[in-house]
């Protein structure tokens, strides 16, 4: 009697570019878990942690979002970075340390920033940039 060998196809665990991005999300929470209890800076996830997180973040994510509506628009705005610096510059100079003068040094970012989206919008379509 002869016996023949059939070839077993064992299950490959593939995974897809969604579940790697949790992966490594999950993977990078572990580790700065590790390292805020190693530094004794305790816990990471509390209400406080989380607020610090939140609000460290809220800037990037406003300027994420007005690049997200620009990419879907069609363009890309290249110049966001060295305008957040700008703004963040005038605003630095106008209140010169005195909290007095926070409503004037918002205003002086924003009319820069509006100066310079201006000038972006005319050199992007005079000039078909």
């Amino acid at each position: 009697m002869t016996t023949i060998a059939l070839p077993v196809r064992k299950a490959q665990l593939r995974l897809d570019a969604t579940a790697i991005v949790y992966l490594a999300l999950f993977a990078l929470l572990v580790i700065g878990s590790i390292v805020v209890a190693a530094r004794g800076g305790g816990v990471l996830l509390d209400q406080a942690g989380i607020l610090k997180i939140l609000t460290g973040c809220t800037a990037l994510g406003l300027v994420a979002i007005g690049q997200t509506l620009a990419v879907v628009a069609g363009s890309l705005d290249l110049s966001v970075a060295y305008l957040i610096g700008l703004c963040s510059l005038v605003t630095a100079e106008v209140m010169a340390g005195q909290g007095s003068m926070m409503l004037p040094a918002v205003l002086a970012a924003l009319g820069v920033a509006a100066l310079v989206g201006l000038v972006n919008g005319v050199v992007i379509t005079a000039l078909r940039v």
